[in-house]
């Protein structure tokens, strides 16, 4: 009975990654390379295997960007609750107690600015092209514990977070 080389021989030769083989292909089936070759001409397995390596690709990398998308969607809400939470302390505390929540609106603005794809860490500068017209000017990077004792100062003046007694 003469060998001959089964239809699924794509498959097999597909499944031996990327150590896979003419030669080896042959062997496991006892023909020649040549016919191996002659087949895998006719059935244009190179091309496939690129076809279907592309298909593997583009699935992992839409994976990875519903992966990254779902994680930035998540540290948002994250990052929202805890500064709400610390809003809500700088109006209830008094302002040596309310460094806790400065600490926490600090770490905030660095995690946001991280999700959104800005610079974060020693010698950034934050440049605002428009200034606010009431209260104090924007800080830099560097000054923002500064800031925000300033602007509980100015709550507390406005009576929005209540003065220690």
């Amino acid at each position: 009975m003469p060998r001959h080389i089964p239809a699924d021989a794509f498959e097999v030769y597909y499944a031996s990654g990327p150590t896979r083989s003419y030669a080896e292909l042959a062997r496991h089936y006892g023909v020649s390379k040549r016919a191996i070759l002659k087949r895998a001409t006719t059935e244009q397995w190179q091309r496939r295997i690129e076809e279907r390596e592309a298909k593997v690709r583009s699935a992992v990398e839409h994976r990875v960007e519903e992966t990254v998308a779902e994680l930035r969607a998540r540290h948002a809400k994250i990052l929202k609750a805890i500064t709400g939470k610390a809003v809500e302390a700088l109006k209830q505390l008094p302002l040596t107690s309310a460094m806790d929540a400065v600490r926490a609106l600090d770490i905030v603005l660095k995690q946001e600015r991280l999700l959104h794809g800005e610079p974060v860490g020693e010698g950034v500068n934050v440049r605002v092209a428009v200034q606010p017209t009431v209260g104090p000017p924007v800080p830099a990077a560097g000054d923002l514990s500064d800031y925000m004792l300033r602007l509980m100062e100015i709550a507390r003046q406005q009576g929005l977070i209540p003065t220690s007694g």
